[in-house]
């Protein structure tokens, strides 16, 4: 069987795979072999990888296949990517930043503890943009090399579009998850603020940095995101019995109607007419199909949001760079460089404002969400930029990170230069899973096959 779905693997979800290898039609050295092999052929092309061993990558397939404590697992085997700002003691810790070539920390990030209990092949480090913030890396978007690709979770993106993996770890501070996978054509997603822990991954700001993300399938996110946070809070291993629960409870919608806000005024306003057009498709198709369709008003505490985190993660960075910074300035690339100066200017009494409107707005937009299963707008302001000297604009998916907020990116459809759309979902606080079945039913009812880069086809 093995041989008849070779050519297939690198398209499945880890749902589908977790069942071969349980199945035994597929064991994980298999799966990793694969994986290698693509890795071999498109890494070339694309550059999304900053760390990976294969001889080390093998080994551990073999490791894993042998210990069979992880045999219930539905993480058994399976690829995982990790933006390379997550602390792995085996494999060194770049951030982006050529002050940090041979930096190998002493511990892993819990985070990563949990997919290595799960079973989890730790595939390698992807590409981030220099600490997680906006200096553009050399990352190729598959869909367009003239495109940009996104940032700061630039080679997770990238990585999972391309099937080299199929889920990557990323971060979000104000859309570092939700931009780049919109921008690579597939889904991103950042959950409600503080759920996971982000020790052992290098800092922007610890008011806003959110652990997230990527795949091709929201089944997929929503089984990580179960696993995880049952993990964390019983310490237990989930069976297949509970992975139907999941993947019934994700399906759940489909039989009923979900009631969404549509985010108008300042989306509607700031964004293309491209993105409108899309963005009017796909609330024409929810309404259609039965879904409860009204106009979200934001609160007034949305006014001034995006420059309150702006504030606040700039304000932070300094802080924490702050000694580093002057003793190295001149090995911190540009934009990185600016945006950290730009920290240094920020007045105390502005900061502590900041701080004060974001936790008043984060009270609002609760309140405001009540009513509502969920609120959509476009994930992006914009068409993906014909520029690889940036990583795009984050003013559509930073007041969700101010207000903590889980939210997701889907794919919606293609623009005029080929590029992919995305639609953005936001639930309210700690709602995550009520986010992912929502977001299921509206990907269900979009009905729209992205398909796979061009860049893959090559």
């Amino acid at each position: 069987m093995i041989n008849e779905l070779k050519d297939q693997i690198i398209d499945l979800s880890i749902v589908e795979l977790n069942k071969l290898i349980k199945n035994k039609d597929l064991s994980i050295s298999e799966l990793a072999q694969i994986y290698l092999n693509h890795y071999k052929k498109f890494e070339p092309k694309v550059g999304a990888w900053e760390y990976l061993d294969q001889q080390k990558l093998f080994d551990q397939s073999k490791k894993i296949e042998s210990n069979n404590s992880f045999s219930d697992s539905l993480l058994l085997g399976i690829p995982l990517g990790i933006k390379d700002i997550f602390f792995t003691k085996e494999m060194p810790t770049k951030m982006g930043s050529d002050l940090f070539l041979d930096f190998y920390p002493k511990y892993n990030s819990p985070i990563l503890d949990i997919f290595k209990k799960l079973g989890s092949l730790l595939m390698g480090k992807t590409v981030t943009t220099e600490f997680a913030m906006n200096e553009p890396t050399n990352v190729t978007n598959p869909w367009n090399k003239e495109y940009s690709s996104g940032g700061s979770s630039t080679g997770s993106a990238v990585a999972v579009s391309m099937r080299m993996c199929p889920i990557a770890l990323g971060t979000q501070t104000a859309g570092s998850v939700l931009r780049p996978a919109s921008y690579n054509g597939i889904i991103g997603f950042k959950p409600s603020f503080g759920v996971f822990d982000t020790k052992g991954i290098f800092p922007v700001s610890h008011t806003l940095d959110t652990v997230g993300w990527m795949s091709r399938s929201i089944e997929d996110i929503a089984v990580i995101f179960d696993m995880l946070s049952s993990r964390i809070h019983t310490g237990i291993n989930l069976t297949d019995n509970v992975l139907n629960t999941i993947l019934n409870g994700v399906r759940e919608f489909e039989k009923q109607i979900p009631r969404i806000g549509v985010v108008a005024a300042f989306y509607e306003r700031e964004s293309c007419l491209e993105i409108q057009a899309n963005m009017f498709e796909v609330t024409e198709k929810l309404s259609n199909f039965g879904g409860k369709i009204e106009i979200f008003k934001l609160p007034n505490s949305f006014i001034g949001i995006n420059e309150a985190r702006k504030i606040i993660e700039y304000s932070e960075a300094y802080t924490f760079h702050n000694s580093f910074f002057r003793e190295h300035i001149d090995s911190y690339k540009l934009n990185t460089k600016t945006r950290i100066k730009s920290g240094k200017s920020i007045s105390a009494s502005d900061y502590i404002r900041s701080l004060k409107l974001v936790s008043q707005f984060r009270k609002d937009i609760k309140k405001s969400l009540e009513n509502f299963d969920v609120i959509i707008m476009p994930t992006n302001n914009d068409l993906v930029p014909k520029d690889r000297k940036t990583t795009g604009d984050s003013k559509f998916q930073s007041p969700w990170s101010a207000a903590g907020l889980p939210a997701i990116s889907i794919p919606s459809g293609i623009d005029s230069n080929g590029m992919p759309l995305g639609i953005q979902v936001v639930g309210n606080f700690l709602n995550d899973y009520k986010l992912l079945k929502v977001s299921n039913w509206i990907k269900n009812v979009i009905n729209f096959d992205i398909g796979a880069p061009s860049l893959l086809h090559e």
